[in-house]
């Protein structure tokens, strides 16, 4: 429905374009640039999916803070993400190995 209404508007949009000069032509070709962006920007955010939940989700719920920090602690559940790490850890100006004359 959505994609009908926005190839309408495009094919108004066009109709416009080429007779500029009509009476009302402008501010009806801004009415409809605004309604094509807001259909645009629906569908943008209705597309987006929610992640799958944890199966497990309920049953470490039930666990003891203990073994739920564990988990948490756990290299296999860490996501390791390089853009985000140090860059100059020591803050010594120059990367820290031994490349660099340290």
């Amino acid at each position: 429905m959505k994609t009908d209404r926005r190839k309408q508007i495009k094919k108004r949009l066009r109709e416009i374009a080429r007779n500029p000069s009509a009476p009302g032509a402008a501010e009806e070709a801004q009415r409809l640039t605004a309604e094509y962006k807001r259909l645009q920007s629906a569908e943008r955010t209705s597309a987006a999916e929610p992640a799958p939940a944890d199966p497990d989700a309920e049953a470490v719920a039930t666990w003891p803070p203990e073994l739920r920090a564990r988990l948490q602690r756990s290299s296999f559940n860490r996501v390791v993400d390089r853009g985000s790490s140090v860059h100059d850890p020591g803050g010594w100006g120059t990367l820290n190995d031994l490349r660099n004359g340290r």
